[in-house]
């Protein structure tokens, strides 16, 4: 054997090793809160199905939650209500929403903070000082990312279908919540290729979700809008009508969103530097009051720097004689109340021991007929 052949083996080794420790990185950074996630979306799924089986067989409940269901309000808020009168269309309808919002914006929020956050505090420096380069590192956390909702909506499916509905309605109505999730966590990764600082991009992919939000509700509120949920990964969820017809064509969609978004961040970690993003930041503050607009020169006697130069200036000229020197170190001269035009008394002679030309009348209280 030559040397050759002896240490391709141990770099392709090493190559590996250095992935599995990115990916079990990413693992323990969001483990924590992706086990909180689980319990809460499988916990209420099963709890709303437990408090759906007391109404569906009580029929004057049934009765007043169609009642309830058919108010364009309550409808806007919760979405088209699909088969109220089984358990799985019910928690399907009273869960479904909430569980799409913690779930997206756990993803958006985990998702800044592992490729963003870790990123601009400088712990990424010494991970990619050796040969693993940022796209690589990306990756490896963005498939951890992908990873999670997609056991959550698992979680969600397995504890809606343990309670004796169909499966086929809890497979479609986990399969969508894990879409959804992924499809946030391409969001979140490509805001964070684009911007560089966490808040930024967690605001853009926020304020993404709460536009989706809106257009669904939009769609579900207004009969001739309802085209609109199309436009939205939170109504194309809707548009699955799970335990009704469960539509498969809604989750395609989304999937393939999901899968662009996370191309398109793949893409862009290749396309920029360390610490930096693809949108420029503006590093420069804002024009003082006093500045020009867009530039750094003052305003002839503006600003609050020139003020003080013009003050300092002021007090440097001012003259002061003896008298008032004294009366700043010592305190203020009094002058006697039953003293003469010039201040004496008696005949004490109160005159100012240094009368000279280059001391003006104004600066002194005592001597100002001789000053």
């Amino acid at each position: 054997m030559t040397a050759g052949t002896l240490t391709a083996p141990s770099a392709l080794t090493v190559r590996d090793e250095a992935g599995w420790a990115l990916t079990w990185l990413a693992v323990r950074q969001i483990r924590a809160g992706a086990v909180v996630v689980l319990a809460v979306a499988a916990g209420m799924t099963g709890l709303v199905a437990a408090t759906a089986r007391a109404i569906v067989n009580d029929p004057a409940s049934a009765e007043s939650l169609r009642a309830l269901a058919s108010n364009p309000a309550i409808r806007t808020l919760f979405g088209e209500p699909i088969a109220l009168d089984t358990v799985g269309g019910f928690t399907v309808w009273r869960s479904g929403t909430p569980l799409a919002l913690i779930i997206a914006a756990w993803t958006i929020v985990a998702t800044t903070r592992v490729l963003r956050g870790e990123e601009a505090a400088g712990r990424w420096d010494l991970l990619l000082a050796g040969r693993t380069p940022l796209r690589k590192a990306v990756a490896r956390h963005l498939a951890v990312l992908v990873a999670a909702p997609l056991v959550v909506g698992a979680a969600v499916a397995v504890a809606l279908a343990a309670t004796g509905v169909g499966m086929r309605g809890a497979l479609v109505h986990g399969v969508g919540l894990a879409l959804l999730g992924v499809f946030f966590a391409g969001v979140a990764a490509l805001t964070a290729q684009l911007f560089s600082t966490r808040t930024t991009a967690t605001t853009v992919a926020v304020a993404l979700l709460g536009t989706s939000l809106l257009v669904r509700m939009i769609g579900d509120g207004v009969d001739a809008l309802g085209w609109l949920r199309w436009a939205s990964p939170i109504g194309l969820i809707a548009l699955t009508r799970p335990f009704g017809d469960d539509q498969w064509l809604p989750l395609l969609v989304l999937a393939l969103a999901a899968v662009a978004v996370c191309g398109a961040a793949y893409t862009a970690s290749g396309r920029r530097d360390l610490s930096a993003g693809l949108v420029p930041s503006r590093a420069t503050r804002p024009a003082r009051r006093g500045d020009r607009a867009g530039t750094g020169r003052h305003r002839p006697g503006g600003g609050s720097a020139s003020r003080r130069r013009r003050r300092r200036s002021v007090r440097r000229a001012r003259p002061r004689c003896s008298h008032d020197l004294l009366r700043r170190r010592r305190g203020p001269l009094l002058r006697p109340v039953d003293a003469g035009r010039d201040g004496s008394r008696d005949g004490e002679d109160l005159t100012c021991p240094i009368s000279s030309p280059p001391f003006s009348p104004w600066a002194c209280s005592v001597c100002s007929t001789s000053c």
